[in-house]
């Protein structure tokens, strides 16, 4: 039976709620059914009449968010859901991911609470796959641009070396823009509810996979161990260092690993059985550099402890506070780079690939540009994540439909893909 809608935004009226409907309303076609919920009415209709949704195609829905009847009434109405309503442990975010997992409605969140992934893996995972909901995690700025280019680093390397892969390293390259107050509430949530200690057991190597690796080879790296302070300079990446926050990178990545897996431990196919996987920041250049970037490398380490998650929440980053619309337009980007390294057996002649993964404006654009293209492509079809059905996934279950959708000429992502000589 056909659903009412093509797509329901969860959180409309947000920080990047809002910026996911200025893009939706400038991408969507007319024939497309959606729309936008919210609990505020007045809020609502305030951010519908700001960018045309009505215009545009799209209606609004006022969404008691407590109530979880009313979420399943959407749920079972809609073909993809975009839940945006963070911190996800402590709002609706068990209840909607609950509905869309029973009710086979495909699903997308930008999650960045691995401990909380985790556990709704645990708990909805089969019933996802049994409903063929396809459930799209983490997919934001937290995970899609080390996850994507991953895939495509594996498959680029698959299709001109025809070998698996044994390495990626994922780069931070450069970063300049801003950080909300939801965004710091959202990461403080993880250490208060669940503590350093699970969060390490949940970001740790292949942690969320569906199944783990036999050789030994997944443990070590192909490069020299880093230096005084974890420096280390890797041709094509530049002086690096590790990423305090390369545990989401690690653990969305172990996971699309497992889901690419074939069923045969010892196979070749897929990412391949001696992938190593690691996540770095390159160092900046000039002291400016630095402070652009410094509370990107360093939030992880300030959020272990009560009296500096105080400081940050209620000090620094006071509720309600978010960047201004001059602020956004203030040349905000960001980089990646990736570099992927054939598995041909002989480490001393390993051939190598290159993905440059790089994104003009603000990171909560980018953010909910990655999930908007993400429901689109989950509309569209003809992935791997289709292939299987349904079940927890990963941005990088969407594959290549997916960097081409990231791609539109309204988005402001650029994805180079070379192989080095």
């Amino acid at each position: 039976m056909q659903r009412k809608y093509d797509i329901v935004l969860l959180g409309a009226t947000g920080f990047t709620g809002s910026l996911m409907v200025e893009y939706m309303t400038a991408t969507f076609p007319g024939s497309l059914r959606w729309a936008i919920a919210a609990r505020n009415r007045a809020k609502l209709e305030e951010v519908a009449r700001k960018f045309k949704v009505e215009a545009s195609g799209g209606s609004i829905i006022v969404l008691d968010v407590n109530s979880e009847t009313e979420i399943q009434k959407v749920v079972k109405s809609t073909r993809v859901i975009i839940n945006v309503i963070g911190p996800y442990p402590t709002t609706c975010g068990p209840i909607v991911f609950k509905a869309c997992a029973d009710y086979g409605t495909d699903y997308v969140d930008c999650n960045a609470d691995m401990p909380w992934a985790q556990d709704m893996i645990k708990e909805h995972d089969k019933s996802a796959q049994a409903s063929g909901a396809k459930m799209i995690v983490t997919c934001g700025l937290d995970a899609v641009p080390a996850d994507l280019t991953t895939y495509l680093a594996v498959s680029h390397i698959r299709k001109v070396f025809n070998t698996p892969t044994r390495e990626v390293i994922v780069s931070l390259q450069e970063m300049k823009g801003i950080i909300s107050s939801g965004t710091i509430k959202a990461m403080a949530s993880v250490y208060t509810l669940y503590g350093p200690g699970r969060y390490e057991e949940a970001t740790a190597p292949f942690a969320i996979s569906p199944r783990k690796p036999i050789s030994e080879k997944v443990n070590t790296s192909l490069f020299p161990a880093a230096g005084f302070f974890g420096i280390h300079t890797v041709n094509s990446l530049g002086r690096v260092v590790e990423s305090q926050e390369q545990g989401n990178e690690r653990a969305i990545v172990g996971r699309s690993w497992g889901l690419y897996a074939p069923d045969d431990p010892n196979s070749t196919d897929g990412y391949g059985p001696n992938f190593h996987f690691s996540a770095r920041a390159r160092l900046p250049r000039t002291l400016y550099d630095f402070i652009q970037v410094l509370p990107f490398l360093g939030l992880g380490l300030f959020l272990n402890f009560s009296f500096t998650r105080y400081i940050l929440t209620k000090l620094i980053y006071p509720e309600g506070y978010t960047p201004a619309s001059k602020q956004l337009k203030g040349g905000h980007r960001f980089s990646h780079r990736t570099l992927g390294v054939a598995d041909t057996g002989d480490e001393s002649t390993a051939k190598r690939v290159i993905v440059d993964f790089k994104f003009q404006g603000d990171q909560y654009k980018f953010t909910g540009i990655a999930m908007v293209e993400a429901a689109v492509t989950l509309l569209e079809g003809g992935t791997e994540a289709h292939r299987i059905g349904g079940g927890v996934m990963t941005p990088a279950m969407l594959g290549d439909n997916y960097a081409k959708n990231l791609q539109r000429p309204e988005s402001g992502v650029e994805i180079l893909i070379r192989a080095e000589d």
